[in-house]
């Protein structure tokens, strides 16, 4: 009896404790935090192989959305984190993966990704090592 009573205790205490993480599950979870997220690269010739139609959007430091809508017909719909919708035409470059929008929207150069777009410095940035901070997404937020 004497023994069954210390074992007893030490069962008690054994069900009541939630048991430690497996170091597997730990560094897994770490790795994944680690690793990158892998952004849409910009395809050769973009105007004949993917679907650029669409509306891209972009959520600035602020919370507010602002827009680009890029049509068939090489027009697109601009619109700022205002509400204020300007509308013009953009021209392709010979890559057939970067864009120029008018003047309306400032002469403003694009990469064309599966999926997103990339606003670029100028038409002559490289399209190889573009960054989330340059990307507008599809769709809405």
């Amino acid at each position: 009896m004497r023994l069954l009573l210390p074992l007893a205790a030490l069962a008690m205490v054994s069900a009541c404790s939630k048991p430690a993480p497996a170091p597997e599950a730990t560094a897994t979870a770490d790795v994944a935090a680690a690793t990158p997220v892998a952004l849409p690269t910009v395809g050769p010739n973009a105007r004949t192989t993917l679907n650029y139609a669409g509306t891209y959007q972009q959520v600035g430091a602020d919370g507010k959305v602002t827009s680009l809508k890029l049509n068939k017909d090489d027009t697109y719909e601009w619109t700022d984190a205002t509400g204020k919708v300007t509308k013009g035409s953009f021209s392709w470059y010979k890559d057939g993966s970067r864009i120029l929008l008018d003047a309306g929207a400032g002469k403003a150069v694009y990469a064309i990704a599966d999926g997103a777009v990339y606003k670029l410095a100028d038409k002559d940035a490289p399209v190889d090592a573009l960054t989330a901070d340059q990307m507008w997404k599809r769709g809405a937020f």
